[in-house]
């Protein structure tokens, strides 16, 4: 079996990904911030990188100014992308973000990281999913579920129309370790949304519905002070977070779980 070195295993996405590829019987070294190594820190990445196979490359910085981001999600890359080479790790699996499609700082550091992983010669695969969601999630689609739990209204920025089209945490990881498992990777990048697009009034409609719980929606007009936010905090009420799964479904035969299908799993 394969040795595989994961970044940001304590996230969310790497504590479920960790787990089921010990379950498969997988020899996995996490790479966790101020514990086992860091992403700025070059010695601690060539350790890591000793005798590995396989990197998934999660961490990543989320939130932040430019600078922050550009520092830990470019340049963090950069970093470990020359320590598997000089440990002559021969695959990384890149996870980027469905955002490299807006002009976020956020977005922009992915993008440039994607390049990073892309010049480099190894092999790679990219995978850029949408918003992710599971149990246990404090924000993004958990937060937005222990709101609607606590509160009797709640305000909709804009027309509440935009789209979004959130993804499993179980059918990222499946797909991770489909591409681990294959004997070659085809140097490709993925979009990879859930299986089905849902308005931010109906995600809001389904959850209530799933927790028998009836809350005021009231909109909030998107003008005057909120345009100046229109490019940073308040982005993703206004635009469509969606993409198209068909080289996912394509290549892997890989079709995730719709958000109508997947709520009852975070839902407790």
């Amino acid at each position: 079996m394969n040795k595989i070195l994961v970044t940001g295993a304590r996230g969310n996405v790497g504590k479920v990904l960790v787990a089921r590829l010990i379950e498969k019987g997988y020899e996995v070294r996490s790479l966790v911030r101020g514990v086992s190594g860091d992403l700025m820190n070059y010695e601690s990445l060539l350790k890591a990188c000793e005798d590995v196979d396989i990197v998934v490359h999660l961490a990543g910085l989320i939130e932040g100014g430019k600078r922050e981001l550009m520092k830990v999600n470019v340049e963090g890359t950069k970093n470990l992308v020359r320590a598997c080479e000089e440990k002559d790790v021969g695959k990384i699996i890149f996870i980027s973000s469905l955002d490299i499609k807006f002009k976020s700082n956020y977005g922009v550091s992915k993008l440039m990281a994607e390049a990073v992983v892309r010049n480099s010669g190894m092999n790679y695969s990219i995978l850029r999913p949408s918003v992710i969601y599971g149990e246990n999630f404090k924000k993004g689609l958990g937060s937005l579920l222990n709101i609607l739990r606590k509160s009797l209204i709640f305000p909709i920025f804009g027309n509440g129309n935009n789209l979004y089209q959130p993804l499993y945490v179980g059918d990222l990881v499946f797909l991770i370790e489909n591409i681990i498992s294959e004997d070659s990777f085809e140097n490709k990048g993925y979009f990879i949304g859930g299986g089905s697009e849902i308005s931010l009034v109906k995600l809001i409609d389904l959850i209530c519905l799933k927790i028998d719980k009836k809350v005021v929606k009231f909109k909030v007009p998107f003008s005057g002070v909120l345009s100046r936010f229109s490019n940073g905090p308040l982005e993703s009420f206004f635009i469509n977070k969606v993409c198209s799964n068909e080289g996912i479904e394509k290549d892997f035969n890989f079709y995730p779980l719709s958000i109508e299908e997947g709520i009852d799993l975070i839902i407790r």
